[in-house]
């Protein structure tokens, strides 16, 4: 079934009338989404850091209720509780940074 899939794949990038430029992570969502549409079966997908990567990639795996597994650079940062960003109040007595120390 992968090999029927991997034929169909290619005979439509091989159509020059429906190419079009798409980047790695759309071209890898594309082929896990026809995956699941034509019933392969499989346990997850895998990939390297270049897909981990991306916030968009892997939410979509996650909303397509798939199981993933994805590598991450060294230097990616995780957090295990839900972080909240936020600007701290400016405090009336710090000067401006825009101001000239002299």
């Amino acid at each position: 079934m992968l090999r029927r899939l991997w034929i169909e794949v290619n005979a439509q990038i091989g159509d020059k009338k429906n190419t079009s430029f798409k980047i790695k992570e759309k071209i890898a969502l594309d082929l896990v989404k026809h995956a699941v549409e034509s019933g392969v079966n499989f346990g997850y997908v895998g990939t390297d850091a270049g897909y981990g990567k991306g916030l968009t990639f892997r939410k979509e795996l996650q909303r397509m209720g798939v199981n993933f597994v994805v590598d991450i650079h060294s230097d990616y940062q995780i957090f295990t509780n839900y972080v909240t960003h936020y600007l701290p109040e400016k405090d009336p007595s710090a000067r401006s940074p825009y101001q000239n120390g002299t």
